[in-house]
């Protein structure tokens, strides 16, 4: 018998779960069975998967899609039936390092008082960028931190770390501790399983590790959100309901206010953008999460991703320049990519990039040229009211006299009287938004938490 089952879970990606499997058996060991889990694929995956393996791989077809959770579960459920020793769920497009399973395993056994161990993941499209090595819980903040995200790698960094999860693109665990802390948290469908599944080991008190020399890539596939808003959906709920499930009594009160706080910073920022669709998706995965709604998102929940202009709004915004100046402040990586994107629009426009405003600017010289001056900010919506008047207007039609906006890192700039009106409601309709929203997320966590456990009794 072989000592670990792998479970690699597939939904349309022919190509991306075959390149996954190829590398599995090209690793340095061969103790292992692999099952593919398929969400009832509509492309020709099972079909390939079988003409290549053949029996190597065992394939167990969903009849619907199930979600990342729920395909997992329905491998690991077969693991248990069998007396492996571990598992490990590999997503399918996830290409693993020879000595990668091999090292995951011997960490468990080196390791007893480890229940959990995943890989140090690396950015497919650029090899040498850590995408995650290890996950950490932020309770202050009411987020997760990857460790390392972006970072190359390096010798220095550490052989191994502890932390609250690790993801399920490159996760091994102890059969003994999947039994003690039960299956992945099926009901979340896609997003945030891992994390819960991570932070229950650690409650039962064993370890979750992540070693470095186990290598993969993960290509972290098609980025949904170019064209619905089905990632926001469940990103955001199970998200929410993660902080509900495992927060405090006595910090809900804290955690209220976070949520909410961000949903209306996205919610108006939508509004801003003129992005309805994505908002409207933020407040019903918001309002899901508060009444328990859990699963595949029901009907109304997801929608197009919508073509507002915003885009069209920035390349009018720096086409028809000679010069753009771009202030940095804090933000040199931002403003160096801000560059790259404005020369992408106007090639032929002079942009540098300057740590702080020039006294040109201040003085209001050259009102001839059609210079441009952004000055980067973390939020146009926390500007305080003498930088707003620092906005310096053009001429939209002539293209002319030297203007000065302000631009955030998430892309969002001012420079119009509607833009300013915009900003300017922005603290008195947070203000109305909280004091409406923070008692009633209160009410319902407490009518949540006294459901679960009338449940459980």
């Amino acid at each position: 018998m072989k000592s670990i089952g792998i479970v690699i879970c597939n939904y349309n990606k022919s190509e991306y779960v075959l390149n996954c499997i190829r590398s599995v058996f090209a690793s340095d060991i061969d103790d292992f069975d692999v099952y593919v889990v398929d969400n009832a694929s509509e492309d020709d995956s099972v079909f390939q998967i079988h003409k290549e393996f053949g029996k190597k791989v065992t394939v167990l077809v969903n009849q619907e899609n199930l979600g990342g959770s729920g395909g997992f579960n329905r491998g690991l459920r077969q693991l248990m039936e069998g007396r492996y020793r571990y598992a490990l769920c590999l997503d399918n497009d996830v290409i693993v390092d020879p000595a990668a399973i091999r090292i995951l395993r011997e960490f468990l056994e080196a390791h007893p008082d480890t229940g959990m161990v995943g890989s140090k993941v690396f950015q497919m499209e650029h090899p040498d960028t850590i995408q995650q090595f290890g996950l950490d819980v932020d309770w202050d903040n009411f987020c997760t931190e990857a460790r390392y995200f972006g970072d190359q790698d390096d010798e220095e960094l550490p052989e191994e770390v502890y932390c609250y999860a690790v993801p399920a693109c490159s996760l091994m665990i102890r059969m003994d501790v999947l039994r003690l802390i039960g299956l992945m948290p099926e009901e979340n469908f896609l997003y945030w399983d891992d994390t819960e599944w991570g932070y229950r080991c650690n409650m039962t008190g064993y370890r979750v590790a992540a070693v470095g020399a186990s290598h993969v890539w993960h290509a972290m596939g098609a980025k949904k959100e170019e064209v619905t808003t089905f990632p926001l959906y469940y990103s955001w709920r199970n998200w929410i309901r993660f902080f509900l499930k495992f927060t405090p009594e006595e910090y809900w009160d804290v955690m209220a206010k976070a949520f909410v706080s961000e949903v209306f910073e996205n919610i108006y920022t939508g509004l801003y953008r003129k992005e309805e669709n994505r908002f409207r998706t933020i407040m019903l995965a918001y309002d899901d999460a508060l009444h328990g709604v859990t699963g595949k998102a029901r009907e109304n929940r997801i929608f197009p991703i919508e073509d507002t202009g915003w885009k069209e709004r920035f390349r009018s915004l720096v086409e028809g320049r000679n010069s753009i100046c771009i202030v940095a402040g804090r933000y040199e990586q931002e403003a160096l990519a801000l560059a790259e994107r404005m020369d992408v629009v106007n090639s032929d426009c002079i942009i540098e990039v300057s740590p702080e405003l020039s006294a040109e600017c201040e003085s209001e010289q050259d009102m001839s040229s059609s210079k441009l001056y952004v000055e980067l900010c973390e939020n146009i919506f926390w500007l305080e009211e003498d930088q707003l008047c620092r906005i310096k207007p053009y001429d939209m039609e002539e293209k002319c006299g030297l203007q000065k906006i302000y631009m955030d890192v998430n892309g969002n700039f001012v420079e119009s009287k509607e833009d300013l009106r915009m900003v300017r409601s922005y603290p008195a309709a947070r203000e109305a938004f909280l004091q409406a929203q923070i008692p009633l997320f209160m009410q319902l966590t407490a009518e949540l938490v006294i459901a679960g456990r009338e449940r459980e009794e």
